[in-house]
Order: C-alpha cells, then structure tokens, then sequence
C-alpha cells in the first residue's frame, strides 16, 4: 500500500482537500483525517499523546492495508524534525514508506483562514504560524513537496496534490 502524508499547519486546508479529493482517486483508496484520530481521547499536548496519536495513525494505516487498500491519504500536523523521523520509523517498522507532501501558507492568509473557521485565540495563530515556518524549514530540509497554498483554490490543490501522487 502507497502512504501519502498531507503535512500543514492548522488552517493550511487539510481536511477540506481530504474531502474533495477523495471522489478524484481510485476506488480502492482512502483518506485518514488524523484530527478524527487525535479526538480519540484528551488532548493534552504531551510526548505521551503525540507518541499515541502517532501510533494510532499507524494502526489505521496497517487495518486499510488489510482491507485490501492500495492507496492511503493521511492529513495531519507533524510539524518538525521530531515528528519527521518519528513518523518514518514508526510507519518502517510495518514496511511502510510514506511520501510527504507539505501545504504551506502565507501567514496572513493562514490568520484569515483561521479567523473565517472562528478561531479567535492569538496562542493558536501564533502556534499555526510557529508550525508553518517549522513545516516549510522540514520540507526544506529534506528536499520534500511543498505547496503554497495561499494564491490557490480546492481544485488547484487536489491537482497538484493528484499530480505528485502520480509521479
């Protein structure tokens, strides 16, 4: 099975791209929105519950394999090296070699975002820019796909997320 990861800060249009992609790809594939999977119990923000969330993302990734999935699409915040590696070892160790893609956003087009979605705490804009600029440095770093949403539309996205899924 091909594992995709969709990396972006809070606002960045994760789940509203999981949403319409989906009808756009084969029929045995399937999307992961790890905010479904992060709800699963408290947040509190710890290594605890990252190392939970992660290990819950990798769980479901492992059952969609068994079900006879060819193609997972997983949507969530990994900001950081930390998160990078973690991940990649975790998702190794069941055979898996995700592919990332991170979705970046001018801030001021990452506060409207927020702001149109209700947020109105200035320590969750200033956590989504922090994650912004940490997921475009880790894109950076390893050479990953990193694409500027801020001057796009759904559709425009879908097809360049669609595009690297292809190659």
């Amino acid at each position: 099975m091909k594992v995709t990861i969709i990396n972006g800060p809070p606002g960045v249009g994760k789940t509203t791209l999981l949403h319409n992609i989906l009808q756009q790809l084969p029929p045995d594939s399937a999307i992961l929105d790890g905010d479904d999977v992060a709800r699963l119990h408290p947040f509190d923000g710890s290594l605890g519950w990252v190392n939970l969330v992660h290990a819950n993302v990798l769980a479901c990734a492992v059952n969609m394999r068994q079900a006879g999935v060819k193609h997972l699409l997983i949507g969530f915040v990994f900001p950081g090296e930390w998160a990078y590696q973690h991940l990649n070892a975790l998702f190794g160790v069941a055979d898996f070699t995700p592919a990332w893609i991170n979705l970046v956003v001018d801030n001021n087009c990452l506060l409207s975002r927020l702001q149109a979605q209700g947020v109105t705490r200035q320590d969750i804009f200033d956590t989504s820019i922090g994650f912004n600029a940490s997921i475009r440095s880790l894109a950076q770093a390893h050479d990953l796909v990193c694409i500027d949403t801020s001057e796009l539309n759904v559709e425009s996205i879908c097809m360049k997320v669609l595009d690297v899924m292809r190659s």
